[in-house]
């Protein structure tokens, strides 16, 4: 399979035409996307009619691409005979707002045949949403245990109608708004609430996801007085044992591993599989006492924050209930170091991002990147072609990470191709991208690729 195709031109349609105006504009600088348009060919070359017409090939890039031959977005044609002034368009997004992009486009048979390339259009990729306020949120200072609100408002900035969810890490939780469905240029509020269980100075992202598009606005708050003591912890083993699953539903803890050392503020990361319905409520708790709670459609990452307050040997408990009641659990042990804070002393600050591990690993699908190969250099914006075989049911999330970082996200009823572009504006040298794939019933499987990017 391959991703990338350098076939001589033989029979496919003459060159197109796309419509610039379609591109679109920028209201601000986060992810964004664009709208192209173009006119199908009805001839051939020798002037008879098109009949075999597979689809196009769409070369996008900060600057003019090379075209054939470089890394282009495959679009199906809609007919293979295609009407007079038929148009064919593509919505393009995960590429960063407020800069200037260059396409060209190429018409290929069902033979494969490729035509040569139109002029070049160029268009300003436009945000698909907008949230207010524009810099990080302050929640002020507040006792522990008490609570604070605080109003975001999101904002449908594209022409058609958008759908999304809104997601925070602990102890800020989305007290309303967490999803929206909103017509053009409709807004909705979303209350955050900063409900601190101990003292301390918290800090995190709030993240909006809609049409391939995150923007994130960072919120703070600090919490004062003291926090109550956890349980006396049991005495540990020789060994702390390994996550211990109960319950129908496999619930994982991947950070921190079972017998971890830890202090101050760590980040309990948790994931769950087997759930049905969209409603997943992940509780942590430690030494039998809640620590944190989310409801969310994901089955994972959820990110909670512990700060434990004795040192010790300590029992840090998952569970997930979904939306038709069926509920499971596992447990792990890690072990606390360091002098305990006194009470009323502001605990060390989290780090500003909660980390986004990859799902456990319980590889049977067989994934691929065909695009780009193996020790290929990159520059501009790369398209990263992915495939998987083996999936059940028809919702297959594929996931591309460079070097750990995840770079977008896309779920499908398709096995592929998924194409994901990749802004290489990252530091010269060689990179690693990743492409893991979850299915309907929770099965996954990844690859990665090396390649060496020169801007």
């Amino acid at each position: 399979m391959n991703g990338v195709f350098t076939c001589d031109v033989r029979r496919a349609g003459r060159a197109l035409l796309i419509a610039a105006a379609t591109l679109g504009w920028i209201s601000s600088a986060d992810a964004g996307s664009v709208t192209l348009s173009w006119t199908a060919p009805t001839t051939n070359r020798d002037g008879t009619p098109l009949r075999d017409l597979a689809g196009y090939r769409l070369y996008l890039d900060t600057r003019t691409p090379t075209c054939p031959g470089g890394p282009f977005l495959a679009v199906p044609s809609p007919a293979a005979a295609p009407a007079s002034a038929q148009t064919v368009s593509d919505h393009v997004t995960g590429l960063t707002a407020s800069t200037t992009y260059f396409a060209r486009v190429t018409a290929v048979d069902t033979s494969g045949n490729e035509s040569t390339c139109s002029p070049a259009a160029s268009g300003v990729a436009r945000a698909d949403l907008g949230v207010t306020p524009t810099a990080a949120m302050s929640f002020g200072s507040i006792a522990a245990g008490a609570s604070i609100d605080r109003t975001f408002t999101v904002e449908n900035t594209s022409a058609s109608s958008l759908s999304g969810a809104v997601s925070v890490v602990a102890p800020f939780t989305i007290a309303s708004g967490r999803s929206f469905s909103l017509a053009p240029g409709a807004r909705q509020n979303v209350v955050v609430r900063f409900r601190p269980t101990a003292a301390g100075i918290f800090s995190g992202n709030i993240t909006f996801t809609a049409a391939g598009d995150t923007l994130s606005r960072g919120v703070t708050g600090t919490a004062t007085g003291a926090s109550t003591s956890n349980p006396t912890p049991t005495p540990a083993p020789a060994q702390s044992p390994a996550s211990t699953p109960s319950g129908p539903l496999k619930v994982f803890i991947t950070q921190p591993k079972a017998g971890a050392t830890v202090s101050s503020t760590s980040w309990v990361v948790m994931w769950v599989e087997g759930t049905t319905g969209a409603a997943n409520t992940f509780t942590l708790s430690a030494n039998g006492a809640a620590v944190g709670s989310q409801t969310t459609s994901a089955r994972g990452p959820v990110t909670i924050g512990w700060t434990p307050t004795t040192n010790g040997v300590h029992t840090l408990t998952a569970g997930v209930r979904d939306a038709a009641g069926r509920t499971g659990t596992t447990t792990l042990r890690v072990t606390v170091v360091g002098k305990s804070p006194a009470a009323g002393t502001p605990t060390p600050p989290p780090p500003p991002t909660a980390p986004r591990p990859t799902p456990p690993v319980n590889d049977s699908l067989k994934v691929f990147i065909t695009q780009p190969a193996g020790g290929t250099t990159v520059r501009g914006t790369a398209w990263v072609v992915m495939w998987v075989e083996g999936t059940s049911g028809a919702a297959n999330t594929f996931t591309l990470s460079m070097d750990g970082a995840a770079v977008g996200s896309r779920t499908t009823s398709t096995r592929g191709p998924v194409t994901i572009p990749w802004l290489t504006s990252t530091t010269n040298g060689s990179h690693t991208l990743t492409a893991v794939v979850r299915d309907a019933a929770g099965r996954t499987g990844r690859t990665s690729v090396s390649v060496t990017v020169r801007n």
